[in-house]
């Protein structure tokens, strides 16, 4: 159930590591897309030196949601989605990602989707979901729309929790259901 797992993350040029040696420390580790339980899952990176003494928590969180129920009608349908990101800390300049992956699907055929949305506040953002198997995309044409957002060392001042709203059109202009997706910032580290 709910219970903490250590993994290492490596610097020896195995397991999804690239370069030995380069103080890159990484992990290759597999989620298989709409396969997870649903769940919001909270993990934390650290650094532990040779004496033990442990890094400041990087926090990822990594959300996974089905529909739960599809719009009537022939229009498009969001029919699950993942949700990843990297919470930033009020007042620091952090980097950080947003990754958003849904799947779309179109009672007539998948080639009937025009376009997946981000929109904030009913506003278009100009954010667009893709299946191009192109950054934020997992593979070209199978269904999963993503969008890989990121916030290089921008300084937000205050905690803050946005509200997005993923939204499929189709060629006729037929809309999905939008579906919420909650991007917030960290009041304080543990």
């Amino acid at each position: 159930e709910n219970f903490p797992v250590d993994i290492a993350l490596l610097d020896d040029g195995t397991n999804g590591d690239a370069v030995a040696g380069d103080s890159r420390y990484s992990r290759l580790l597999t989620f298989y897309p709409f396969q997870l339980p649903e769940y919001r899952y909270e993990m934390n990176v650290v650094a532990i030196d040779s004496d033990g003494d442990v890094s400041a928590r990087m926090p990822y969180v990594i959300s996974v949601e089905s529909a739960g129920g599809s719009n009537t009608g022939s229009g498009p349908v969001l029919s699950g989605r993942y949700v990843w990101y990297e919470p930033v800390v009020p007042g620091e300049a952090m980097d950080g990602f947003l990754w958003i992956l849904v799947r779309v699907e179109h009672p007539l055929g998948n080639e009937r989707i025009a376009d997946v949305i981000l929109r904030l506040d009913g506003a278009d953002t100009g954010i667009r979901l893709t299946d191009d198997g192109d950054i934020g995309d997992l593979a070209c044409e199978d269904g999963l729309y993503g969008a890989f957002i990121t916030y290089n060392g921008q300084v937000i001042p205050e905690p803050i929790s946005l509200i997005f709203d993923v939204v499929a059109v189709d060629v006729n202009g037929l809309e999905s259901r939008a579906w919420p997706v909650a991007w917030k910032t960290m009041s304080y580290m543990d």
